[in-house]
């Protein structure tokens, strides 16, 4: 059965009539969750603590950089010092590996940061906190000396909704 040009023009204004049938796709609303989260989990878990929301951490006094480099080093999500020990959290709402190189990087360049010189021989732990389980990408950070944590946070049900899961 071959269909004309009216016939199937036909068709078409009948389906674009009918009401939820043709729906346009919705792109989730970015709320900037990770770092809600992060200050979120920082307050609560740390909360007598020195604490510092997307620090930098890194040199840019090495290898001949100029003030420059400041400017594109990396940024920690939160990094937290308590007791004798300086954590450096990464917030993620879907966790993926490539958070795991992220920390290292991050745990490496931590004693190297001119802005931290006070802490730089205290013990670093790198923390991912997310809000989705992954166990894949957990037991890597794990065998990685990463540690792990699901945390949900008061506004868990708005991520829900943004990522379609109510």
């Amino acid at each position: 059965m071959v269909l004309d040009e009216s016939e199937v023009a036909q068709i078409v204004a009948a389906v674009m009539a009918t009401p939820g049938l043709v729906k346009t796709a919705k792109k989730p609303v970015k709320k900037n969750f990770e770092k809600r989260m992060v200050a979120e989990y920082v307050l609560r878990n740390y909360k007598r603590c020195p604490q510092w929301r997307n620090a930098r951490v890194g040199d840019y006094k090495e290898a001949g950089m100029t003030n420059y480099y400041a400017f594109i080093r990396r940024w920690a999500d939160a990094i937290v010092i308590d007791g004798k020990k300086a954590i450096i959290i990464e917030g993620k709402v879907k966790p993926n590996p490539g958070a795991i190189s992220q920390m290292q990087l991050y745990m490496r360049e931590f004693p190297r940061t001119p802005e931290f010189t006070v802490y730089k021989n205290y013990y670093v732990i790198g923390k991912i906190v997310c809000v989705f389980e992954d166990a894949v990408v957990e037991k890597m950070a794990k065998e990685a000396g990463i540690e792990w944590e699901v945390y949900h946070p008061e506004f868990y049900g708005e991520i829900l909704e943004a990522y379609g899961m109510v």
